[in-house]
């Protein structure tokens, strides 16, 4: 046997082996359902096996692989990778939104990315979101699937601007959902009591509440105006006129016209 077979024969048991290596390495982490944050900030949710290389493999009829460079973070849902996210924020934190003039409570507007934004995707943004639209509430487009915080903040700061502080449940962002507008048969929300709307009110709510103070789970009871006041003027009863009786005869003896009658009738 000459030494080209046997170079190829170690060839061939170098190639066996690492296959038997990465069959063993997938077999001992095999498909298991993760949530992946791809470094294009897309969440990615599947069942998915790691190769040799550490790349992952999804399970199923169209294995498609997704390099390890691209991937941020691996969890087991997608509540893991908004907490990484979370803390990723918290860790270097982003330039603070600017609001409008004014106070509103910070603790509400954190819960905007999680309750509010997926609203304004589903009901709002194939309007608002579209470039040409130029209207005051001007939304960024979030595809479905994806995390984008700086897109949020700017949603965030769009819908404040319709935020009735004195009497939040009259905000114009609320009247807007159940009322047909820009060219709409239906209005977004069929009526107030739609939950999409109900959550609406109670971010409203508590953007206006105190700072620090949480977002409430039922709508503030407002107690109704009292009328206005009205000033009764009190009634007066009329005083009767006096008649003053009709003299008879002289009243004054002394009156110069009187004397003088007299004195000329005694001539």
């Amino acid at each position: 046997m000459n030494t080209s077979y046997f170079a190829a024969a170690a060839v061939g048991l170098l190639i066996f082996a690492g296959h038997a290596q990465a069959q063993q390495a997938e077999k001992a982490d095999g498909p298991r359902a993760v949530a992946l944050l791809l470094d294009t900030f897309k969440i990615v949710e599947g069942r998915y096996s790691t190769d040799a290389r550490g790349n992952y493999v999804r399970a199923g009829a169209d294995p498609r692989v997704i390099p390890a460079a691209s991937v941020l973070f691996v969890g087991t849902s997608r509540d893991d990778v908004t907490k990484y996210l979370a803390g990723r924020a918290a860790a270097d934190p982003p330039p603070p939104a600017k609001l409008p003039p004014g106070d509103f409570n910070t603790v509400a507007a954190k819960t905007f990315p999680t309750k509010v934004q997926p609203i304004l995707s589903n009901l709002c943004a194939s309007c608002h979101a579209k470039p040409d639209y130029a209207g005051t509430f001007k939304l960024k487009a979030i595809p479905t699937g994806f995390a984008d915080a700086d897109a949020a903040r700017a949603n965030a700061v769009a819908a404040v601007v319709h935020i009735d502080r004195a009497g939040p449940s009259a905000s114009d962002l609320l009247a807007k959902c159940v009322t047909a507008h820009g060219g709409q048969k239906l209005p977004a929300c069929r009526d107030r009591s739609h939950p999409a709307y109900a959550t609406l009110e109670l971010w409203a709510h508590g953007m206006t509440l105190a700072e620090g103070s949480p977002v409430p789970v039922v709508v503030p009871a407002v107690k109704p105006p009292l009328p206005p006041a009205v000033l009764v003027a009190a009634k007066v009863r009329p005083v009767p006129a006096v008649k003053m009786p009709t003299p008879v005869g002289p009243t004054d003896p002394f009156d110069p016209h009187e004397f003088n009658a007299a004195a000329v009738g005694k001539k």
